[in-house]
């Protein structure tokens, strides 16, 4: 997906899914940039930008602030967030 398919899905609305891990995922991206995210007992905030190719995020935590980019793919209803390194990060099932 482009960032801007993916600003026009996600901005301003619930993301939920599942991490690689098997943890629930809980991500917010605003359209100002802003971000948080809920995984397991993990919470951080930061901000996002979208890409040619898919968004990045920076938080105040999680990677020690190193921002880390990530393509997304439309799998008809569904997301898999694909990791920098190809391995897949997350699978989102449910925006609103």
């Amino acid at each position: 997906m482009t960032g801007a398919q993916i600003t026009e899905a996600w901005a301003g609305k619930e993301v939920m899914g599942t991490a690689a891990n098997a943890s629930r995922v809980f991500l917010r991206l605003e359209a100002d940039g802003k971000a948080s995210v809920q995984s397991g007992n993990l919470s951080d905030t930061g901000t996002w930008r979208s890409t040619d190719n898919g968004y990045c995020t920076t938080w105040a935590r999680i990677r020690n602030g190193q921002e880390t980019c990530f393509t997304v793919v439309r799998q008809g209803g569904r997301f898999l967030v694909i990791n920098p390194d190809g391995s897949n990060g997350a699978l989102i099932t449910h925006v609103r």
